[in-house]
């Protein structure tokens, strides 16, 4: 019987469980990867859980410590979208790009095409977005979307030290993985009308 929930601790031995499960959520602590736990269905968040986390303790706010809430929706398997980021005033900067990393590393094992989110908070700029790979993505809604695209083109940017800090045991590990046989929906259908799907991912 499959299981509602499990999390993975490394990329290399998770690839079968990232492959499969749809909704989950990355913990990166001290800038590295800590685990990635999968739920049955996604994380809806309210008002509520704001005044939740206002509650928490001075000793957790302080962790170096970061959540990335991400989904892959059924209507738009091709995409990944980032629905959520918990960061604390301990979160370094270092922390929170390794948490993009491995976000960036679910969405290649995946194969997706791309991966989206919106941005409401006005203390992330988009000059940092570019930074982290990421560009404005329809640009009349008065939200700000940003996309990162792939299309089947994963680069190899990791240096020995990321790897291992995103979840990859190896150096080896992490090349190896470039070799799969999933291949991206682009191929088949072609980038302007993988445009027009990822218009249509909602994100909230």
């Amino acid at each position: 019987m499959p299981k509602l929930f499990e999390a993975v601790f490394d990329l290399e031995s998770g690839q079968t469980a990232i492959v499969r499960r749809a909704y989950g959520i990355i913990e990166v602590r001290a800038g590295r990867l800590s685990r990635i736990t999968f739920r049955p269905w996604p994380k809806i968040f309210t008002a509520d859980d704001v005044l939740v986390r206002s509650q928490f303790s001075r000793r957790w706010l302080v962790r170096d410590a970061c959540r990335v809430y991400f989904n892959q929706p059924l209507a738009h398997q091709g995409y990944l979208a980032i629905k959520y980021i918990i960061s604390n005033f301990g979160t370094k900067l270092a922390t929170l790009r390794c948490a993009m990393l491995v976000a960036d590393e679910v969405a290649r094992i995946k194969r997706v095409d791309a991966i989206v989110c919106h941005v409401a908070s006005s203390k992330i700029s988009d000059r940092l977005m570019k930074r982290l790979g990421w560009e404005r993505h329809l640009e009349n809604s008065p939200k700000r979307q940003f996309i990162k695209r792939f299309y089947g083109t994963f680069p190899h940017n990791l240096s020995t030290e990321e790897a291992q800090a995103v979840g990859w045991r190896t150096e080896t590990a992490y090349l190896s993985s470039f070799h799969g046989t999933l291949v991206s929906t682009a191929q088949d259908s072609g980038d302007e009308s993988i445009e027009r799907r990822a218009a249509e991912v909602e994100i909230k």
